[in-house]
C-alpha cells in the first residue's frame, strides 16, 4: 500500500505523444497520487484525533516514509494534455524521492537555517508537516524529563519556528493556505504550554456551549 513509485521526468510523456499512450499515463499516474494522498490524509486525520484525545498517534509520523504530493496544478489537471504541461512546469517533477522523513530530519538540526528547497512541495504537504511536529512534541510533552531518542522541548520550539518561517515564506502557497497552517501551527504551540483539548471543554462549559 504504501510501495507507491514517484513520476521522474523522463516518465512524462512528450506533448506530441498519441494520445492513447498519454491518456494511459495520465490516469496511471493519477491512481497512484490519489493514493499517496488518501494515505497522507490519514495522516492528518491520526493527528488531529491523537490530539483531541490526548493520545499518541497509531504511527510515528516522523517515520513518514512517502515522498510528497505534487503541486496542485498537475493533480487538478482535467485533460492529459494539462496534466503533462503541469509536470514539465518548473518544481513540479518529483525525481528523485523526497520522503517526509528526510525533511523531518532536517527541521531538527543545531542551527536556525531556513535552506530547504521546500518551497515547490504541495501547500498538502505542510499539513502532514505540521501534524508530523505536532506528534513530537506531545511525545516530549508525555515524556516529562526526557527520553532516549526524542529531540529537546527547545529544538521542539525552534523546528515549529523554521516550519513557520517556511511556509510563509513560499511562493506555492497561497494566502488561504497560510492562514490556515498559520492557525493550526499557533494550535500546536499552545499545546505545548497547556492541554488545548481540556481547555476547550473548560471555555465551552462556563459559556454553557454544548
Amino acid at each position: 500500500m504504501f510501495d507507491i513509485p514517484p513520476v521522474c521526468p523522463a516518465d512524462i510523456p512528450a506533448i506530441d505523444t498519441p494520445t492513447v499512450d498519454k491518456v494511459h499515463k495520465w490516469r496511471t499516474w493519477a491512481a497512484r497520487e490519489v493514493q499517496r494522498r488518501a494515505l497522507l490524509g490519514h495522516y492528518v486525520i491520526d493527528g488531529q484525533i491523537a490530539t483531541f484525545s490526548r493520545d499518541q498517534t497509531s504511527v510515528r509520523h516522523v517515520a513518514n516514509k512517502l515522498d510528497f504530493p505534487v503541486n496542485e496544478d498537475a493533480f487538478n489537471a482535467k485533460t492529459a494534455h494539462e496534466w503533462i504541461e503541469a509536470m514539465l512546469a518548473k518544481g513540479a517533477q518529483q525525481c528523485p524521492i523526497t520522503p517526509f522523513s528526510s525533511l523531518f530530519l532536517n527541521l531538527f538540526p543545531n542551527d536556525l537555517s531556513y535552506e530547504l528547497h521546500i518551497s515547490l512541495y504541495s501547500p498538502f504537504s505542510w499539513k502532514i508537516v505540521l501534524e508530523g511536529l505536532s506528534s513530537v512534541a506531545q511525545e516530549v510533552l508525555d515524556a516529562g524529563d526526557g527520553l532516549l531518542g526524542l529531540p529537546s522541548l527547545t529544538s521542539v520550539r525552534q523546528s515549529l519556528v523554521k516550519a513557520l518561517h517556511i511556509i510563509q515564506s513560499s511562493r506555492n502557497v497561497s494566502l488561504v493556505d497560510k492562514l490556515e497552517a498559520g492557525a493550526r501551527w499557533h494550535g500546536i504551540c499552545l499545546d505545548l504550554e497547556t492541554n488545548s483539548a481540556t481547555l476547550c471543554k473548560v471555555i465551552c462549559r462556563q459559556l454553557n456551549i454544548p
